[in-house]
């Protein structure tokens, strides 16, 4: 491995005739958030389920014995995979790596990922973005990007 790869050194690439800039994600970095994800559409599922009980100390055993049930370990690698692997993931994955180095919207991602004119960069990034790129160091690149050189005072920063 090379140093700048050890160092996360940034990389610039055009989408959409636009140039963003991007480092190598951990897992670290995705799953908190996707795991956060499920946790939280599990308690949504909770409280709408509750809310069709009329007894309350009913609704709240059953809140009680919900939250007791949260995915863990196995299972919510599982969810959080899924979740990930979706296309709702794959955009938010992308909204996640694009706004490490500079802002993105959302909506600029949905549309940068609906262009096909896009789709052989994109599937470059999304290698790079998990260190799934093997190939030699300018093939590790989107098409049409190129290294940053981040200088000491920007890494202080």
């Amino acid at each position: 491995m090379e140093i700048a790869n050890l160092a996360n050194t940034p990389i610039e690439f055009t989408l959409s005739e636009k140039k963003y800039k991007i480092v190598r994600l951990s897992m670290l970095d995705v799953f908190g958030i996707f795991e956060a994800d499920v946790k939280e559409e599990y308690i949504s599922d909770i409280v709408a389920m509750a809310r069709h009980i009329p007894d309350v100390k009913e609704r709240i055993e059953f809140q009680k014995q919900a939250a007791r049930d949260i995915p863990r370990g196995k299972t919510m690698e599982e969810q959080v995979r899924l979740k990930m692997d979706s296309v709702e993931g794959g955009i938010k994955i992308l909204h996640i790596a694009l706004n490490k180095c500079q802002e993105v919207p959302i909506d600029e991602v949905k549309e940068v990922l609906s262009n096909e004119k896009n789709a052989a960069a994109i599937q470059a990034v999304m290698a790079f973005l998990f260190g799934d790129d093997t190939a030699k160091e300018e093939e590790k690149l989107p098409p049409g990007a190129q290294k940053i050189e981040v200088t000491d005072a920007e890494k202080k920063t």
